[in-house]
């Protein structure tokens, strides 16, 4: 009788683990305080951690566009650097240019400077964004 209840329990512990999928965790809502040359503005972003890569960061809401499907810009962590690796946010007509950024150790804080260029127009705007939770 014993045997049969460890063996259920493990049957049914390992049904739950492989039932788990590659989406996403979310990481919470980030508040997010923009500025350039054109002014200021603050609204809420979403991050993501990857769940096979925990050094990768999935932004949804970046630049303010809400873009409907997956997320908007990716993010690669090392140490307390940020690597970018989406070039064009979603499927918009703007293109990230420059980008560099940092985060802190425990993870509540994020700076970013980039240039966003919009292909439509050709013009080009430096930002400078922290955002924090």
């Amino acid at each position: 009788m014993k045997n049969s209840r460890i063996i259920i329990l493990a049957f049914v512990l390992y049904t739950l683990l492989s039932c788990s999928t590659n989406e996403p965790s979310n990481y919470t809502t980030w508040h997010c305080v923009e500025s350039s040359e054109s002014g200021s503005r603050i609204y809420l972003i979403n991050i993501y951690k990857a769940e096979k890569d925990t050094n990768t960061y999935l932004i949804s809401n970046f630049h303010n566009i809400s873009y409907e499907g997956d997320y908007d810009v990716i993010v690669k962590k090392n140490n307390n650097n940020l690597t970018f690796i989406t070039e064009q946010i979603g499927s918009s007509q703007f293109v990230i240019k420059s980008p560099t950024g940092t985060v802190n150790a425990n993870f509540t804080q994020m700076t970013l400077d980039y240039n966003i260029y919009n292909m439509d127009d050709k013009s080009e705007i430096g930002y400078h964004v922290v955002y924090s939770r």
